[in-house]
C-alpha cells in the first residue's frame, strides 16, 4: 500500500476542490446581488405603504374634524372607528418609515444583515 505524503495529498485535494470553490464564490456574488435588489424593491413597497398610510391618516383626520364641526351629535361607533383607524395609520407610518428609508438608502447593509441572519 503506497501512502502519498500529506503535502501531495493536500495539493491534489486543493486542485480538485478549486472548481467547486469558484462556483460557490460565483453563487455567493449572485445571491448578494439578488438580495440587494430585493431589499431595494422592499424599500419601494414600504414607501408606498407609508404614502398610503399618510393619505389615509390625513383623510380620516379631516373627516373627523368635519364631522365634529357639525352641530349634529356624532355616532359614537363612527367616532371610534375613525379614531382607531387614524391611530392604526399613524402606527403603520411610524413603523414602516424607518424601514423604508433604511432599505432605500442603504440596501447593501440590509442585504448583508438578512444574509447573515439567514445563515445563522
Amino acid at each position: 500500500m503506497d501512502m502519498k505524503p500529506t503535502l501531495e495529498l493536500a495539493k491534489e485535494l486543493k486542485d480538485a476542490l478549486a472548481p467547486l470553490a469558484t462556483k460557490i464564490g460565483q453563487t455567493a456574488e449572485y445571491v448578494y446581488g439578488l438580495a440587494v435588489k430585493d431589499v431595494f424593491i422592499t424599500g419601494i413597497l414600504e414607501s408606498v405603504l407609508v404614502l398610503f398610510s399618510v393619505i389615509a391618516f390625513v383623510w380620516q383626520v379631516k373627516f373627523l374634524v368635519k364631522l365634529r364641526s357639525l352641530k349634529k351629535p356624532m355616532d359614537p361607533d363612527l367616532n371610534a372607528f375613525l379614531v382607531t383607524g387614524s391611530l392604526i395609520c399613524f402606527v403603520i407610518f411610524l413603523i414602516t418609515t424607518g424601514e423604508a428609508v433604511h432599505s432605500l438608502f442603504n440596501p447593501e447593509y440590509v442585504a448583508i444583515d438578512k444574509l447573515i441572519k439567514l445563515v445563522k
